[in-house]
């Protein structure tokens, strides 16, 4: 393995990351840009390592993305931006590199299969790149819908309904030149920048699923966020918040009647998720399930607090159940929760404090 010094040979072909590039697709354009097969290519750099039996992005180990600096020429710094850890402090608290950080979709690695539906792709934004890649924001659980082409994100072939594995994919000759098809389904191989035309517009609310991806991508902007009351919060304690509206709507039985008193509430259609999910876990939900849940949690919260007491106690839902698998409960939550909706059981220990929080 190399040691990511500068004084590493340069390659041919050393592009550096595009705009919220994807570790995982870089290192794909790379070793295509240099002739080589994916595997062949990492186990050439990195003898003895697995490189794809981990989510790379979310290891985010440094003798990967240094070595590939060191190659390339690209600051170090640069290189480290297309992992994932960078969300930490901004999106979540903690980043865990072997899985089961929050917000970040699971890959469900099996060897280098993937069992779960972890990566994110816009058609769209990949037929219009001159060179497509794979965004970092595309392995979020709070990132469903491409604001610029108003249509939810896919995860799946649109021709075949396999999982999509770009990392899987091989090389072919173009014009004398090896390339990797980085868009090419490795089980049909249908091209996914032609699926724009075949994949279904946001029917239904589609203004209302824009305005609330655009209010996330603008609190993980900002680094804070708005809670009518409060003020502005710090990011990662309003997504913690976020994530725990979303899981009491997303829960069966109880989840259900608030989830529908709360669309009632604001003025919005009711639904019902297409898979339940007993464990309520947003990451392991389809894109649709999670536009809508996102939709609605925001739109309590914009009503914050009253909205939310009124739903929660009008179907008799106490704090024992609202504090249930939370560790580390924002302070803007903890605090209506208490003061509220006060009912059996320990709160659990609350993050930040009012006016501490804004960056």
């Amino acid at each position: 393995m190399g040691n990511g010094s500068r004084g590493e040979r340069l390659w041919p072909y050393r592009s550096p990351p595009l705009q919220d590039e994807l570790l995982s697709s870089w290192m794909a354009r790379l070793s295509a840009g240099n002739g080589l097969d994916l595997r062949r290519f990492c186990t050439l750099l990195w003898p003895g390592v697995r490189v794809w039996n981990r989510d790379v992005d979310q290891s985010g180990d440094h003798r990967v993305y240094e070595l590939l600096a060191a190659r390339t020429g690209v600051d170090a710094a640069d290189a480290q931006g297309t992992i994932l850890r960078g969300y930490e402090g901004v999106v979540y608290a903690t980043h865990k590199p072997s899985g089961g950080t929050q917000w970040v979709l699971p890959l469900g690695l099996l060897g280098r299969a993937r069992r779960a539906l972890g990566v994110q792709f816009c058609s769209d934004c990949l037929a219009e790149d001159a060179v497509p890649y794979f965004r970092r924001a595309w392995r979020l659980a709070c990132v469903a819908v491409c604001i610029r082409h108003g249509t939810p994100l896919s995860n799946r072939c649109p021709q075949c309904g396999v999982r999509f594995a770009y990392h899987r994919g091989e090389l072919a000759l173009a014009g004398g030149q090896a390339r990797m098809q980085i868009c090419l389904c490795m089980a049909c191989g249908f091209d996914l920048r032609h699926a724009a035309a075949a994949e279904p517009r946001l029917v239904d609310g589609s203004e209302t699923f824009i305005s609330t991806q655009e209010e996330i991508g603008a609190v993980m902007r900002n680094g804070c966020g708005w809670v009518p009351g409060e003020g502005h919060v710090h990011s990662q304690l309003f997504f913690t918040g976020l994530r725990q509206l979303v899981r009491q709507f997303s829960l069966r039985g109880v989840g259900e009647r608030i989830r529908t008193a709360a669309c009632e509430r604001v003025g919005a259609e009711p639904f019902a998720l297409t898979v339940p999910s007993p464990s309520a876990v947003i990451e392991k939900l389809p894109i649709i399930d999670r536009m809508r849940l996102l939709n609605l949690s925001l739109l309590v919260l914009r009503g914050w607090p009253d909205t939310f007491v009124e739903v929660c106690a009008s179907e008799r839902v106490w704090s024992a159940r609202l504090f249930k698998e939370l560790h580390q409960a924002p302070y803007w939550y903890s605090r209506i929760v208490r003061e509220h909706l006060q009912g059996t059981g320990m709160p659990p220990r609350t993050e930040g404090t009012r006016g501490s929080d804004a960056p």
